[in-house]
C-alpha cells in the first residue's frame, strides 16, 4: 500500500492528488469490468459448450448414419452458438479437396467443394477468419461461396486423419448479440469436431460389428445362440451343450446327382443357391432354422410345436413350385423334393478343438428324421413325418394327413408310425388322396389285422380311381406277396425295414 502525505494548506496539491487518485480507480475498474467482462463471455462459452456435447451425447447413438450424425450436430451449432449458416465438408481421398457433405442454414449445392489451407490438413489445425484475418483462397472461397464473412473451421479427426471439416459462421458481428468470434469458440467448435470424429469412428466401428455379426449369424444361426444361452459367437466355447425337444426336418432334392452331373461346378452352385433362395425362407417363417447344408439337402431345427416343422416342409414345397416355374421356363424338367419330420428329444453344442470347432446335434431323433426323408422315395410322399410329430402337434386335423405303414427301424425296438402329410402334393393328387382316407383307413385296418385279401381290395380300389398314389400301391403288392407266400407268425402289422 502507498501512503500519500498531502500538506493540508496547499489546496491546489490537495485537488491534484485526488484526481490523480480518482483516475487511477477509474482506469482500475474499467480494467476490471473488461477482465470480468471476458470472464464471464468464456465461462458463458465453456457452459454452452458442455451443454451442446451433453445433448449431443444424449441425441446421436451409435447406430445413426453418418448423415444424420452431421445434421443433428449442425442445427445443435446453428441454435447454441447463434451461428447462421453451417456446414461438413467431407475429405476426398488423402488431397486437400473437400466436397459438401450436409449443410444447415442455406440451400446447399451438392457439388460444392473447396480446397483447404494446410493448416487443416492437420488435427490441431483451425481457421478463425474475422476482420482482421488476411484473406487465404480457402477463406475467400467459403466467404463468397457460403456467404459468411466471419467464421470458424476446424478439422473432424477419426484416428488421427483428418477426414472431414467443421465450418460454422456468421454474416454479420454486432455487440452484445453476436460477438466477434475469438479462441474460445475455436476451442468450442474443436471439441465439437472431436465429438463429431469419435461418433462417426464408434458408428464405423459398430456398423463393422454389425456386419460381422450378420455374416458370422450366417454360419452360426442366432437361434442356436439364444438355444445354447450365449448372446454372440464370441462366447461360443468347446463343449457349450443343452438337451432340448425339437422337430428335425430333413429335406433333399430326388436325383440330384443325375441333375447334376449335366452341369458344370459353377452352374452346380448357381442351381442350388437359386433354389434354396426360394425354399429356404418356409423354414424361416415357420419359427424354425437351418442347422446346416449338406450339398442339396437341408436340415432344420423347429424349437417350437411340430406344427411350425410341419407347416415348414409344406413350405417348401410351395417354394419349390415357384422355383419350378421359373426353372422349367428354360426348357428343364421340373425338380422334385422330399422332407421327413421326427419330433424328440436331442442335444444341441460344440464339437471340434480350437483351431476349428462347429456346432452340431447329435440325437437318434436325427437319424429317424433322415430315415423319413429317404422314405420319401419309397411311398412316393411329398412329406413324410412320425407318429411321434403328429401326437406331438397341437392341430394335427389343420393339415391333410394320413399314416401310410408301420415300420421297424433297423436298430430299434419300437415300431414307428409312417405320416404322409399330402397336404403337400398337387392340388389334383392330395384332393384325390383327401376323397379315399375313408378308404384308405379301412383297408389300413384289415392290413393290420391281417386280412390281405381284403385289404388288397380295397387298395385296388383306390388305385383304380388314382393310380398315382404310390403308398396304395406299395401295400396292395406287400398284401399280395402275403397273401402268396404268407405273412410272419407274429404279425402285428409291422414290417421290419432291412436298411
Amino acid at each position: 500500500m502507498r501512503l500519500f502525505l498531502v500538506s493540508s494548506d496547499d489546496p491546489q496539491a490537495q485537488n491534484a492528488y485526488f484526481q490523480q487518485r480518482l483516475d487511477e480507480l477509474t482506469g482500475q475498474a474499467i480494467k476490471s469490468d473488461a477482465v470480468l467482462s471476458r470472464v464471464n463471455r468464456e465461462l458463458r462459452q465453456r457452459r454452452q459448450a458442455f451443454a451442446l456435447l451433453s445433448e449431443l451425447h444424449r441425441s446421436i447413438t451409435t447406430d445413426l448414419p453418418a448423415r444424420e450424425v452431421y445434421a443433428r450436430l449442425l442445427r445443435a451449432v446453428q441454435q447454441s452458438l447463434k451461428m447462421d449458416r453451417s456446414a461438413v465438408l467431407e475429405r476426398i481421398g488423402d488431397g486437400p479437396e473437400f466436397r459438401l457433405a450436409e449443410a444447415n442454414g442455406f440451400d446447399a449445392d451438392s457439388h460444392f467443394s473447396a480446397r483447404a489451407d494446410d493448416a487443416l490438413l492437420h488435427p490441431q489445425g483451425f481457421v478463425l477468419a474475422t476482420k482482421s484475418t488476411t484473406g487465404t483462397p480457402f477463406i475467400t472461397h467459403i466467404r463468397e461461396s457460403l456467404g459468411i464473412a466471419f467464421f470458424i473451421a476446424v478439422p473432424i479427426v477419426s484416428g488421427d486423419r483428418v477426414i472431414a471439416l467443421l465450418v460454422s459462421g456468421r454474416q454479420r458481428e454486432m455487440k452484445p448479440f453476436f460477438p466477434p468470434l475469438d479462441e474460445q469458440d475455436v476451442n468450442t467448435m474443436a471439441s465439437l469436431a472431436g465429438f463429431l470424429g469419435s461418433a462417426l469412428t464408434n458408428a464405423r466401428l459398430f456398423a463393422h460389428q454389425r456386419r460381422m455379426t450378420e455374416s458370422f449369424r450366417r454360419f452360426v444361426p442366432r437361434e442356436f445362440l439364444e438355444i445354447l444361452g450365449l448372446e454372440s459367437i464370441v462366447d461360443i466355447g468347446i463343449g457349450e451343450q443343452v438337451q432340448r425337444t425339437m422337430s428335425i426336418l430333413f429335406s433333399d432334392i430326388r436325383s440330384f446327382t443325375a441333375i447334376s452331373e449335366r452341369m458344370s461346378p459353377r452352374e452346380n452352385f448357381d442351381f442350388i443357391n437359386r433354389y434354396l433362395e426360394f425354399v429356404a425362407p418356409a423354414v424361416i417363417e415357420n419359427g424354425g432354422f437351418i442347422d446346416k447344408y449338406i450339398g442339396d439337402a437341408i436340415m432344420a431345427l423347429f424349437p417350437g410345436d411340430a406344427d411350425s416343422a410341419v407347416r415348414g416342409a409344406v413350405g417348401l414345397h410351395t417354394g419349390l413350385a415357384r422355383f419350378n416355374a421359373e426353372w422349367t421356363a428354360r426348357g428343364n424338367a421340373p425338380i422334385h423334393i422330399g422332407a421327413g419330420i421326427h419330433t424328440g428329444s436331442l442335444m444341441l453344442g460344440t464339437v471340434g478343438f480350437k483351431e476349428r470347432m462347429d456346432t452340431t446335434v447329435i440325437a437318434d431323433a436325427v437319424n429317424l428324421a433322415s430315415r423319413m426323408e429317404g422314405l420319401t422315395k419309397q411311398y412316393g410322399a411329398s412329406v413324410l413325418i412320425t407318429g411321434t410329430t403328429r401326437d406331438a402337434m397341437r392341430l394335427p386335423c389343420a393339415l391333410a394327413m394320413r399314416a401310410v405303414d408301420r415300420v421297424l427301424v433297423k436298430g430299434k425296438r419300437e415300431p414307428v408310425e409312417i405320416v404322409e402329410v399330402f397336404a403337400a402334393d398337387a392340388p389334383e393328387l392330395a384332393s384325390a388322396k383327401a376323397a379315399s382316407l375313408d378308404a384308405f383307413a379301412a383297408a389300413m385296418a384289415g392290413y393290420a389285422a391281417g386280412n390281405f385279401s381284403k385289404a388288397a381290395e380295397l387298395f385296388g380300389t383306390i388305385i383304380a380311381r388314382n393310380p398315382s398314389d404310390t403308398a396304395a400301391t406299395v401295400l396292395a403288392a406287400r398284401c399280395r406277396k402275403f397273401i402268396a407266400s404268407g405273412a410272419p407268425d407274429d404279425w402285428q402289422g409291422v414290417v421290419a425295414m432291412e436298411k
